[in-house]
C-alpha cells in the first residue's frame, strides 16, 4: 500500500475518531501531495511524498520558532503538534 493511501485512511480514521487537529494536518498534507501529483503529471511515489512531509515539517518547525519569538505559545503548541502528526510518516 502506497504512503498517500496509507496519510488517506488515517485521515478518514481521525474524522471517525473526532480529533479535527489531525484531520486538518492529514488534510493539508494530502492537498500538498496531490498538488505535487499536479505538477508531475503522475502518482506520486512514497520517496516524493517523503520530500513533500519533509518540506511541511520543516515549514511547521520555522513557524514555531517565530510563534515562540512572538510570544504566541499556544500557536507554536500547535505547530509542534502537526510537527508530531507529519514526524509519524517519516523513517526513523
Amino acid at each position: 500500500m502506497s504512503l498517500l493511501k496509507t496519510i488517506t485512511d488515517e485521515m478518514y480514521m481521525s474524522m471517525k475518531s473526532g480529533d479535527k487537529q489531525k484531520v486538518n494536518t492529514l488534510r493539508t498534507l494530502i492537498s500538498k501531495l496531490k498538488d505535487q501529483q499536479i505538477k508531475l503529471k503522475k502518482n506520486i511515489s512514497d520517496e516524493e511524498t517523503l520530500k513533500v512531509i519533509k518540506t511541511l515539517v520543516k515549514q511547521r518547525k520555522e513557524s514555531a520558532e517565530i510563534y515562540l519569538k512572538a510570544g504566541r505559545e499556544e500557536l507554536a503548541e500547535k505547530e509542534n503538534y502537526e510537527i508530531s502528526i507529519l514526524n509519524t510518516y517519516l523513517p526513523k
